[in-house]
């Protein structure tokens, strides 16, 4: 059994981290919550394992849009440096140019 709100706010979170490629190994972050308008609100990140670099994002929209505003930050995390730090926790021994 779950509220509507729970579920909105769950597959929202669960998108975003399928988009990363998150697992217990990857440093990210994803937190919903619903909008006193009946929409959501979701804030990302992903961060290098030393916690110096971390890209960010966030963004609204209606809840039965739910999956797409997970995947929407998602894109935005990657395209704000959550790309090369997602390449460099995947290869952790090779140094990547940038």
């Amino acid at each position: 059994l779950e509220s509507p709100e729970t579920g909105m706010v769950a597959r929202a979170e669960r998108a975003f981290q399928r988009r990363l490629g998150g697992d217990c190994s990857v440093p990210l972050a994803g937190y919903a919550e619903p909008t006193s308008e009946g929409g959501l609100h979701l804030r990302g990140l992903v961060s290098s394992l030393d916690g110096r670099r971390i890209a960010e994002a966030e963004g609204s929209g209606p809840g039965a849009a739910a999956d797409s505003i997970g995947e929407a930050v998602a894109e935005a995390v990657l395209a704000k440096g959550g790309d090369e730090i997602l390449r460099e926790l995947a290869h952790p021994d090779e140094k990547l140019d940038g």
